[in-house]
C-alpha cells in the first residue's frame, strides 16, 4: 500500500487535545507496535544529534522532508532534500562544544483508515554548551515538536515526513553565538543554530 495522501505541514497545527481524542467515534485509532516504534524514532532524533552521528540521523527522515522553524527564527516552512537538511544540522551543531536533547510527553495517533501515516507531538529541552574566551555557557531552549511520520509500505521503516519545531522558551547567552564570540559564528550562523534545535 502506498503512502496515504494529504500531509501538508498545515496539518501539524493540530492541538494536543485533538490528539488525545480516543473515545468511540473519534478520528484516531491505536497501533501499539507502531506507536512504540515511532517513539523510539522520535527519541533517536535527539540522541543522534548529541552523538553527531549524521549518517544515522539521515536515516530518520523521508526525502524530501518538510521543516517548519518559523517560531524559532522567523523563517518560512520549507521542503528540503535530506542531504541539505543533514548538512545544515551538522554545520549548526558544530557551533557548540556539546548538546543534550531531553524528550518527554509523547503523544502518537494514527488517523482512522490510515496504515502508513501517524501524527506525533512531544516536548523537549535542548541544552547547548558553548566554551569561549569568557568561560563555559549553557544555552537552553524549551521546544514542542509536532511531526508527521510515514512509511512507504506496511512493514517498512517509519520516517519523519514533516517536522515543526516550536520554541516555548529560551535561556542563556544566545547573543554570544550571535556575536560570534569564538570567531566561528556570525549572525547568520547564530540564527541557524537556534533553528537547529
Amino acid at each position: 500500500m502506498a503512502v496515504d495522501k494529504a500531509t501538508s505541514l498545515d496539518e501539524l497545527n493540530i492541538s494536543v487535545g485533538a490528539l488525545l481524542e480516543v473515545a468511540a467515534g473519534a478520528r484516531w485509532i491505536r497501533h501499539p507496535v507502531a506507536h512504540a516504534t515511532i517513539i523510539e524514532l522520535a527519541s533517536s532524533y535527539g540522541l543522534l544529534i548529541d552523538a553527531r552521528e549524521w549518517l544515522a540521523f539521515r536515516s530518520l527522515f523521508a526525502d524530501p522532508v518538510r521543516i517548519d522553524l518559523s517560531s524559532v527564527n522567523g523563517s518560512s516552512p520549507a521542503t528540503l532534500s535530506i542531504d541539505d537538511y543533514v548538512k545544515t544540522m551538522a554545520r549548526n551543531m558544530a557551533l557548540f562544544d556539546s548538546t543534550q536533547h531531553l524528550f518527554s510527553n509523547y503523544i502518537v495517533r494514527f488517523p482512522s483508515g490510515s496504515t502508513n501515516n501517524a501524527y506525533g507531538i512531544f516536548n523537549g529541552i535542548a541544552h547547548h554548551v558553548l566554551n569561549d574566551h569568557d568561560g563555559s555557557h549553557m544555552l537552553s531552549m524549551g521546544v514542542r515538536y509536532s511531526a508527521l511520520f510515514s512509511r512507504q509500505l506496511y512493514g517498512k521503516p517509519w520516517r519523519f515526513r514533516s517536522l515543526k519545531i516550536e520554541q516555548l522558551w529560551a535561556s542563556g547567552a544566545w547573543d554570544r553565538v550571535r556575536r560570534g564570540s569564538r570567531g566561528d559564528a556570525g549572525p547568520a550562523a547564530a540564527v541557524a543554530s537556534r533553528a537547529g534545535t
